[in-house]
C-alpha cells in the first residue's frame, strides 16, 4: 500500500474525534445559550461535560470501526458512505443513551442528545468529504498515485485501462498494458517500467498462469488484483458445513436465503401496501386521463418469467395504442438485433399521454400489485418475457441463476445505465445481483433509482 493511502486512512481517526467533539460542544452551546425560546434547565459545567464526552468518544470510534469506516482498501463511497456514517453515529448515540439510563446519573438535557446526533452526522460526513476531496486533489496533481501494470488486452483490460486513465482520483497511474504473453517477461518489464501493483484483467486466463503472476507479486512485494473467472465467481457464495462428521462445502445459489428471504418478503409487503395506499389518488387520475387520451384498457398485462421460471402477468399502465402488439413485428425489424426485445426509437405506437408516463416511469407503478401478490420484488433481476429468457439462457447458461430470486421493479442494471448497456452487461449485472445480494445493496439500489429516473436515462 502506498504511504499516501495509509496516511489518509490514519487521518480519518483523529478527524472523527475532532468532528464528534465539535458536534457535542456545539450541541451544548446551542442548548445553553442560543436556543429559542430560552428555558430554565440545569446544565453541567463545561468541564464536567467535556470529561463525559472524552470518555464516550472511544465508543464511537469502536462503532465506526465495526461499521467499516476505517477499512483502508474498501473505502465507502456514495450512499454506502452516507448510510455508514448515519448508522455509526446513531449506534454511538444509542449506546450513550443506554449508558445514561443504566448508570442512573442525572443528565441535564435530552435535547442535547438530539442536537449532538444531528451535528455528529453532518460534521463527520463533511470532515470525511473534505479529507476525500484533498486526497483526490493530490491524485489529480499526480501526488501519491499507485503505479500499476494491467495484464489483459481484451475487452475487460481495455475497460480497466480506460477507467484508470480517465479517473486519476481513483489513485492509480497506468504504467503499461500488456497481454498474457508478457507474463514470462514481468521481470524485464518491471526493470524498465517500475510498478507497485498488477491488475490481472483477463478472466479467461488459465489458473496456472494466474498463479505465476501471483507468485511474482509475492516475490517482489507487489500488490495483486484480478477479475474473477467463472469458477472464481461461483465460489463467492460458499458455506462450510458437515454431514455427520464429514466436512462439506456448499455452493450457495445466492446469499438471499433463510432469514434474508423472509426479511425481503416482509419489506416488499409493507412498502408495496403503503405505496399503493399513497398512490391510489394518482392511479385514479392516470386512469381517467388514459381513457380520455386513447381507446383501450387502463392497464396493460404482459407475460413475464418469474422465480423458479414460473410465468406471471406483469401489470403496467397502458402507454400505447390499442393495436400495439400487432404493429410491433414490423417496427422491430428495423432495430438492431438483440436477444432482448428491442426498444424502438421514436415509437409511433406510444400515445401522447403514454410518452409522459414512460418519461416519468409512472407506467411502472402498478407493478406494486405484482409485488404485493408475491410475483415480483421491489428490487431484483429484470422481468423478462419467456421468449427473451430462453434466448438469454441459450447464450448465457449462468443466467438461469436469476430465477432463484423474484424479478424486481428496479434493479442493478436499471441504475447502471439501462438501455446504454449491451446484452452481456445487462445479464452480468443481473447475475452479479443474485450472487451478491445483501440488504445494503437493495437499499443502495432503491435510493439510487429516483436519481436515475430524474436524469431520464434510457428513455426514448
Amino acid at each position: 500500500m502506498k504511504k499516501s493511502q495509509l496516511t489518509f486512512a490514519v487521518l480519518r481517526l483523529p478527524l472523527d474525534l475532532v468532528t464528534l467533539f465539535t458536534a457535542f460542544y456545539l450541541a451544548y452551546f446551542l442548548r445553553g445559550s442560543v436556543e429559542i425560546p430560552q428555558t430554565t434547565v440545569y446544565m453541567w459545567p463545561i468541564t464536567q461535560y467535556a470529561k463525559f464526552i472524552l470518555a464516550l468518544l472511544p465508543v464511537f470510534i469502536l462503532v465506526f470501526a465495526l461499521e467499516g469506516l476505517y477499512d483502508i482498501k474498501s473505502q465507502k463511497r456514495g450512499l454506502k458512505f452516507i448510510s455508514s456514517i448515519f448508522l455509526g453515529v446513531s449506534a454511538g448515540m444509542a449506546i450513550m443513551v443506554l449508558w445514561i439510563f443504566f448508570s442512573r446519573f442525572l443528565f441535564f438535557s435530552r435535547l442535547i442528545v438530539v442536537y449532538a446526533w444531528i451535528f455528529g452526522i453532518i460534521f463527520v460526513a463533511i470532515g470525511r468529504l473534505l479529507l476525500n476531496y484533498l486526497q483526490r486533489f493530490l491524485y489529480k496533481k499526480g501526488i501519491g498515485l499507485k503505479r500499476v501494470l494491467v495484464i489483459g488486452d481484451g475487452g475487460q483490460g481495455k475497460k480497466i485501462t480506460n477507467l484508470i486513465k480517465g479517473n486519476p482520483s481513483l489513485g492509480f497511474k497506468l504504467i503499461k498494458e500488456v497481454d498474457r504473453n508478457a507474463i514470462l517477461k514481468l521481470n524485464q518489464i518491471k526493470n524498465r517500467h517500475p510498478f507497485e501493483e498488477i491488475i490481472l484483467a483477463d478472466p479467461n486466463l488459465p489458473e496456472k498462469e494466474a498463479f505465476k503472476v501471483l507468485e511474482f507479486c509475492e516475490e517482489h512485494n507487489l500488490e495483486f488484483m484480478m477479475t474473477p473467472n467463472i469458477f472464481r465467481s461461483k465460489t463467492t457464495n460458499v458455506e462450510i458445513g458437515a454431514i455427520s462428521s464429514y466436512p462439506m462445502i456448499e455452493f450457495k445459489k445466492t446469499p438471499l436465503d433463510n432469514w434474508g428471504k423472509v426479511a425481503k418478503r416482509f419489506f416488499d409487503i409493507i412498502f408495496s401496501f403503503i405505496g399503493l395506499l399513497i398512490l391510489m389518488p394518482l392511479f385514479l387520475i392516470v386512469a381517467v386521463i388514459t381513457k380520455l387520451d386513447s381507446k383501450g384498457p387502463i392497464f396493460f398485462k404482459h407475460q413475464r418469467t418469474g422465480a423458479d421460471k414460473k410465468t406471471f402477468y406483469l401489470i403496467k399502465f397502458r402507454s400505447m395504442v390499442e393495436n400495439a402488439v400487432s404493429m410491433y413485428k414490423n417496427l422491430a425489424k428495423k432495430e438492431e438485433k438483440s436477444v432482448f426485445m428491442p426498444k424502438i426509437k421514436h415509437d409511433p405506437r406510444i400515445t401522447n399521454f403514454g410518452r409522459f408516463l414512460r418519461a416519468t416511469c409512472i407506467d411502472e407503478l402498478p407493478q406494486l400489485f405484482n409485488v404485493l401478490l408475491g410475483q415480483m420484488s421491489l428490487v431484483g433481476p429484470r422481468p423478462l418475457t419467456p421468449e427473451e429468457f430462453k434466448k438469454v439462457e441459450a447464450s448465457e447458461k449462468k443466467y438461469c441463476f436469476t430465477t432463484y430470486i423474484k424479478p424486481g421493479m428496479t434493479g442493478l442494471w436499471q441504475v447502471s445505465g439501462r438501455i446504454e448497456l449491451n446484452d452481456t452487461e445487462r445479464s452480468s449485472l443481473d447475475i452479479y445481483y443474485v450472487e451478491n445480494w445483501s440488504p445494503i445493496l437493495d437499499f443502495w439500489i432503491i435510493l439510487k433509482t429516483p436519481l436515475v429516473l430524474l436524469k431520464n436515462r434510457g428513455i426514448y
